[in-house]
Formats: structure tokens, C-alpha cells, sequence
């Protein structure tokens, strides 16, 4: 499907000052809005009661941007440390060496009356001499000055590669996290059905980009598990985490009978196994009424592509 980036993901990947959370406080706002009693944005029509408190605890860890440099503002040399490190030295060095220039060269001048010394004849070794010293004096100072601002500027730029290093360690815990989804295992084995459609929405988050995903209750759910809006349109999806059984063609209708009733423009059936065919019904209600299937396959791949940055 064909996607654009959401207003919620843009602010997220605005925040540099504070990595996520400015997401986070938006969807929060629109969780609360929906589960008050209004109509969410882009469904005309939610029946009272519909939205699962759970949603207000979703993550939406599959939509989190890798943490980059400039980001927050920084260039490379703001954060390379061995860079820094070099800059000190080379200053410390620069200082030194025109420190000893000057002293050197004065010394020689002053040495030439008291010592008579034949070096200094000519007034064009005078000449040459002080040039060479005092050139070499300059060529020291202005080495000095580049090491010098080069380091002004990576200390100035403390409070954002503080919030830098921070938001990058807060990522590697995300990557974690979304790496063992990529298991097939953690889908097949270690969820039950409630975590399972947790973690559908979830995926589905990353999938849409968008963070408007609500979970229905598990009551009286009006044939979905999760409601979305995207860029792509309104989409509702359907989980089943059944084990050594297929859904068929009762809840393919099921599902497209939800997808004509809150106006979707996309279905999803969710489940560790493709549907039956049940004589072709599930692939034709699929091609006519715009719904989608992920198997347990389908699912691994989605959440490789998104942890990769290979998605949709």
C-alpha cells in the first residue's frame, strides 16, 4: 500500500530535544479524545465503548527513528571524542612549539652582540631568520586557533550530544525489542490471544505509519480486533491466534462484513496460518472487497522490513 509520512510520525522525528516523547503525548491526546466518546478522525462512525483502554499503553516502538547525529543538530566532529581528544593535543603542541619559536629566535637576536656570532654578518640573515621564526610563529598560532575552535565547538554542543548518546542508548533497548518480533517464536509461542492482537497493532503501527491504531474490546468487537487510520486510508484488521487451524471463509466474510460496516477502505486477517480456500471464497472476497491475509511468514517479514528500514 501506498503510504506518506504521518503528522504524528513527523513531530516524532522532530523531537531531538526530547526523543519520542513528543509522540507519545500526541497520540495520547488522540487516545483520549476517541475513548471519550468522539468520533475518531477519520471514521465517521465508532460505536460507544468500542475502544479498548489497552490502547492508551501501545508503544508504537516499530515507528521510533534511529537516532541520528543530525537530528539533534550535531555535526560529526561534535560527537567523535578521538576527534576532541586530537584537537586538545594538537593545541597543546601548537602552543608549545610557538613558545619555543619565540624564545628561540629572541635568543639568537640577543646572542649576536654578545657573541659575535657570523650567522648574523648580513642584515639578509638577520632578515631570514626573524621571517623564518616569525613565520613559523604565526603557522603555530593559527594551527592553534583551528584546534582551538574545533574544540569550542564540541563542548558547546554538550547538551545535545548528551541528549544524542541518550536517545541512541534508549534505541539499542528498542532494537532489542523489536528484534526478538522478528522471531517467528514470539508470535507462535509466547504470546496468548490478548498479547497477540497487542502486538498486531503494534506491527501494524510501523506498518501504516501512523500512530492512530486503537485496539477494540474484546466484547462485542463488531467482527475487528484493530482500527487504523494511515495515509493509505481507514483500515480494520482481524486476529486470530489459532494453532493447527486455519480461519476460512466464515471469517473472511466476517471481516469484510466489518470493512463495509465502519467504511474501511482496507482488511486485515491476521492469523499464524494462511486461510483455507474453502473453494476459492477466501481469495475472491479478498480480490473484491480489498482485504489482505498474513500468515506467520508474512508477519516475520513485515517486522524484518521494518527493523531493517526496508518497509513499506
Amino acid at each position: 500500500m501506498e503510504t506518506c509520512e504521518s503528522l504524528p510520525l513527523f513531530l516524532h522525528r522532530n523531537f531531538y530535544a526530547q526523543p519520542y516523547r513528543g509522540l507519545i503525548a500526541l497520540v495520547r491526546w488522540d487516545l483520549g479524545e476517541a475513548m471519550s466518546g468522539e468520533a475518531w478522525s477519520c471514521f465517521a462512525h465508532l460505536p460507544p465503548g468500542l475502544i479498548d483502554p489497552r490502547s492508551a499503553s501501545l508503544t508504537l516502538n516499530w515507528l521510533k527513528p534511529r537516532p541520528t547525529h543530525a537530528g539533534f543538530k550535531l555535526s560529526r566532529d561534535e560527537v567523535d571524542t578521538d576527534r576532541y581528544e586530537r584537537n586538545v593535543r594538537v593545541q597543546r603542541q601548537a602552543l608549545f612549539a610557538g613558545g619555543f619559536l619565540a624564545v628561540g629566535v629572541t635568543g639568537l637576536l640577543l646572542a649576536k652582540p654578545v657573541f659575535a656570532l657570523t650567522l648574523f654578518e648580513s642584515d639578509m640573515s638577520v632578515f631570514l631568520t626573524v621571517w623564518a621564526g616569525v613565520s613559523s610563529l604565526l603557522l603555530s598560532f593559527f594551527i592553534y586557533g583551528l584546534a582551538a575552535m574545533a574544540a569550542m565547538r564540541y563542548r558547546r554542543a554538550e547538551p545535545r550530544r548528551t541528549a544524542f548518546l541518550s536517545a541512541r542508548v534508549e534505541f539499542e533497548q528498542i532494537d532489542a525489542w523489536r528484534q526478538a518480533r522478528c522471531d517467528p517464536k514470539f508470535w507462535s509461542e509466547r504470546l496468548n490471544e490478548a498479547a497477540f492482537e497487542f502486538e498486531a497493532a503494534e506491527l501494524l503501527a510501523g506498518y501504516l505509519k501512523t500512530g492512530q491504531v486503537m485496539l477494540t474490546r474484546t466484547v462485542s468487537d463488531y467482527g475487528v480486533d484493530v482500527l487504523a487510520c494511515a495515509p493509505a486510508g481507514r483500515i480494520v484488521a482481524l486476529c486470530k491466534q489459532w494453532k493447527g487451524r486455519k480461519a476460512g471463509a466464515r471469517e473472511v466474510r466476517e471481516l469484510a462484513g466489518s470493512k463495509a460496516f465502519f467504511a474501511a477502505d482496507f482488511g486485515l486477517l491476521i492469523s499464524l496460518e494462511s486461510p483455507s480456500d474453502d473453494g476459492g471464497q477466501a481469495a475472491d472476497f479478498a480480490a473484491s472487497q480489498k482485504l489482505e491475509f498474513w500468515d506467520l511468514a508474512g508477519i516475520v517479514a513485515v517486522a524484518q522490513q521494518l527493523r531493517t528500514g526496508n518497509g513499506p
